[in-house]
């Protein structure tokens, strides 16, 4: 079992994409710990936020990961959104850190996040939402206290995924062909670490082909 945990931007997409690649090579469990919880509110169908299975994937909402036996899935997702603590961090075989270029979620992540993790070897950091050239990865990096190579990309604003994130909290489904270019690139990157294909361009094509197949 891989645990991940996504610590940033309040908007769930990246993580319900995320998901359903991973559900691609097995079982997924998506446990929505946030403050909002748009994840669970976006997938249920009946206005609860109950748990909810669909295909090989089961959403949940506010559970202790910690505290639970998951030992029956090949992947565990846990959606935090920016409030989050040193318990959010513990027990990840991957940190996603993915927050806007907004002053206080960057400051969130530095005083929240030690140095140490947020340089380790699970963690990927990615920016999300740039739409000025007056903010840079080496900036942000800087800021942080980080090498900026351990910034890994960034996803620009972009009116695609803006509305492909506003389809599913009405219809509680999307697939990944409605996304951006770069917002599917930055999936199939980290998706590929995941599933430890990162380096076989031909096998993650095909896992992102069959994505998109998805119903």
């Amino acid at each position: 079992m891989k645990q991940i945990a996504y610590v940033g931007l309040d908007r769930c997409d990246f993580v319900y994409h995320l998901a359903n690649i991973l559900s691609l090579q097995g079982t997924v469990l998506v446990v929505d710990n946030s403050i909002r919880h748009d994840l669970i509110d976006s997938v249920s169908v009946d206005g609860t936020r109950q748990m909810r299975e669909w295909r090989n994937i089961v959403y949940a909402a506010d559970i202790d990961v910690a505290k639970s036996n998951t030992d029956s899935y090949a992947y565990v997702l846990v959606y935090v959104g920016m409030e989050f603590d040193g318990a959010d961090l513990d027990g990840n075989d991957y940190l996603l850190v993915m927050p806007d270029y907004a002053a206080q979620n960057i400051t969130k992540v530095k005083n929240g996040i030690p140095t140490e993790l947020l340089s380790g070897e699970g963690t990927m950091i990615i920016l999300r939402d740039y739409c000025s050239k007056r903010l840079t990865q080496k900036s942000v990096a800087q800021f942080i206290g980080i090498h900026p190579k351990k910034i890994v990309g960034y996803i620009p604003l972009d009116k695609d995924d803006m509305g492909a994130s506003v389809s599913l909290s009405y219809n509680h489904y999307c697939n990944v062909k409605a996304l951006s270019q770069d917002m599917t690139e930055a999936l199939k990157y980290v998706s590929g670490v995941i599933l430890g294909i990162s380096d076989d361009a031909k096998t993650q094509a095909k896992v992102m082909a069959a994505a998109t197949k998805i119903k």
